[in-house]
Parts: C-alpha cells; structure tokens; sequence
C-alpha cells in the first residue's frame, strides 16, 4: 500500500458545500462518480494465485493477485460462455479516485485513460481525466492529467472517457461533458485528438453528438465506446431520459464515416435492461465496451443495473452478436457480479482487451461508503464454446 492520506472527510465537506442533491441521485446515476462523494483512494498490490469459487455461475475469485438493433429480438443464453477470474483486490486508485477506465493496447505497453478530480482551493473540485502506464496490465503507474474543464463552456466537467489508438500510432479521446446541476449532468459527449506517439498534449475537436428532445438521450449522453469494423466507424454511449414515458437508462448507437462526425442510430437502442427479464437489469444497461473478436463476433460488455430503494446492485454482463448494433445473445449471469461487500460491493464500466489466448478486463468498483477503485479480471479465449445457432 502506498502513504496516500485518505480525503474522504475534506470531500464531503466540499460536496456539502457543492450540494446534496448529487449524492441523493448518485447511486442510480451509473455514467460515472460525480453524482456521488468524491473520495480518496488507496493503491495497493498483492501476489500469487489461487482460486475460490463465487456465487455466480461462470465466475471465479482469486484469493490473491499476483443490429438492427432490436432488443425485443435479444435472447438470453445460460451455459456456452467461459469462465472469468476476478482479482479480489483492486489494483488502482490515480491521485485521488480512478474511475470510469478506458484501456489501449500499444506497442510500449498499456494506457488506460480514467476520471479522476482535482481539487483548486478549499472549495473547487472538478472531475479531469488522467492517464496512467502498465507494462503488462496489472501494475499501473499513473502519469499526468490529459483533460480538463472548461469553466466557460459545455464541458465545464468531463469524464467517461474512451481512449483510441489509430492505426498510423495517434489518439482520440472521446469524452462526455456537462455544465454541473444538480441530480444529473446534462451531458453531451466531445472529441479531443493527438498527434503525438503518447496519449498526451490532446486538442479539442470539438462536440460531437448532443442530446435531443425526440430521442432516447434527452437529458443525458455518457460513457461513448468507439470501435472501427471494416470502414464504418461505430458508437455505443449511454443514454438518459430521467422522466416521462420513455424513462430510462440505455445503450444507445451512432455511426460515422471517419470518427468525427456522427449519425445517430434510431432504428432502436442497442440494448435494454428490461425487456432482457433478468433480475440485474431490470433497471437499465449503461456503459458500454465492444470487442471485436478476431473469430468475426462482436462482444457486448456493460453495466446491468438494479435501482429499487433499497436494493441497489450494479453487475457487469456480456452478450454476442455479428452485427455491431446486435440482436444480441445475452448471457443470463453476470460475469462479473457485484459482492455485496467490500471494494467491489458495485461493478461497473468495464473495458477491455484480447491478447491472443485470453481477454483482460478492468473495470470499476465501488465499496459501501462509495470508495472508488479500479479492479480487474482475466478469461480465456475465446469468450464462446457453446453450441447453440448463430444469432440472425
């Protein structure tokens, strides 16, 4: 462990000062960790492997680390689906909190992108998103601050980030941003590009998709997930609608030709947690990642969300299509199950990445007191050995 202080008093005095109403909302609100406490966090490393078995099928704890898019027509699929093994402590924490992370394979080794916060006087904080190095995955060193707000403008706050690593070895960072109100951000999500060989000295491009009254994304656009297949280039971001008939928290599409400008995919969302009729979405789905599978299948990891009172539960989940927008074959079971307790009482955001034989994912967690750590989780691959048909 390392000698970081602990801040979680200082930031509930600022959150007091900033307003309680974000931290009332901020357990249903899964984009990310500014609706709730801002908190200290501590990075820590542990050795060795074993295993033990958790309560969710397809899932196992190490004891230490070492589409159309038509989700009427998902289908939710019990057995096929390899197992994961999950690290039982976290494995990074940033400056003050690490979340929302983002994971880009490159030939110096692993950049992960996050949502950290700093904090200006007594009384200023502001999420900013860092950036950390890995040489393999598991050890992360974090670097520099990469993104910040804009006091004057639509992204006085950013986060959710993803981070994308082209072909000719540049970067994009897409991001959401918001002006701060209180119970939800209304967030619209921006680009901002580098030229340099490191994920660094980023401009912005500017906005690029914004909510919109007649759509499923009204008050709210988070967490966007970019992925290239062939010449298109596709989004999956969250989508909010806080009230109405069409209240929801869903996984929403877009598409574009070179990355930077969008169209909007309406044909349907990509997917929602209800109509799935499994227990830990019947709430909604959120935070997305793709994997492009190299055996021509589309991987589907997000957020499936339970918020009921007082039963609160965030899972990470994975469905299949060979379509990037779906039908999707959904797993039953989470494949990584929130505890109930300790660091990974709640999961959520996951990104990840194949190497060869196997697919690495880190994701967040987040303890009772809504401590904010960023865990992670090994499986083989490929992610499918089952026999059921094809999706059509």
């Amino acid at each position: 462990m390392n000698n970081k202080p602990r801040i979680n008093e200082l930031i509930g005095k600022i959150l007091e000062f900033l307003g309680k109403e974000y931290v009332t909302f901020g357990k249903a609100h899964v984009r990310g960790l500014y609706a709730w406490p801002f908190i200290g966090i501590m990075a820590g490393a542990v050795a060795g492997i074993a295993f033990t078995a958790n309560r969710s099928a397809g899932v196992v704890f190490m004891a230490d680390r070492s589409v159309e898019a038509e989700f009427r027509r998902a289908r939710v699929v019990s057995t096929g689906w390899s197992t994961w093994f999950v690290f039982p402590n976290w494995i990074f924490g940033g400056q003050y909190i690490a979340g929302d992370p983002s994971v880009e394979l490159a030939p110096d080794g692993f950049h992960m992108a996050y949502t950290d916060h700093e904090i200006v006087g007594r009384t200023s904080i502001s999420p900013v998103i860092d950036r950390a190095w890995s040489p393999d995955g598991v050890n992360w060193t974090r670097i520099e601050s990469i993104l910040h707000g804009r006091p004057s403008y639509w992204d006085r706050w950013v986060e959710t980030a993803d981070l994308i690593r082209l072909s000719n070895g540049t970067w994009r960072l897409y991001y959401s941003g918001y002006i701060p109100i209180p119970i939800l951000g209304p967030a619209d999500i921006g680009l901002a590009i580098t030229n340099n060989p490191q994920p660094k000295n980023f401009v912005r491009y500017g906005r690029i998709l914004q909510r919109e009254n007649n759509w499923l994304d009204k008050d709210a656009l988070y967490s966007p997930a970019v992925f290239k297949s062939g010449n298109t280039w596709y989004m999956i971001y969250t989508g909010w609608v806080i009230s109405g008939p069409k209240a929801g928290i869903r996984l929403l599409g877009a598409t574009s030709t070179n990355g930077l400008t969008w169209e909007k995919y309406k044909v349907a969302p990509v997917l929602e947690g209800p109509p799935l009729g499994l227990a830990w979405t019947r709430t909604g789905v959120a935070e997305a990642h793709i994997l492009v599978g190299t055996d021509g299948w589309f991987y589907l990891f997000f957020t499936g969300i339970v918020d009921e009172g007082a039963t609160q539960e965030r899972n990470i989940g994975i469905a299949r299509s060979r379509n990037p927008f779906g039908p999707w074959d959904v797993n039953q079971n989470p494949i990584v199950p929130d505890t109930g307790s300790g660091w990974n009482h709640f999961v959520l955001a996951p990104t990840v990445e194949l190497l060869e034989d196997h697919v690495k994912m880190w994701f967040l967690g987040l303890t009772p007191n809504e401590d904010a750590k960023v865990g992670y989780a090994t499986s083989s691959w490929p992610l499918w050995t089952g026999r059921i048909s094809p999706s059509p």
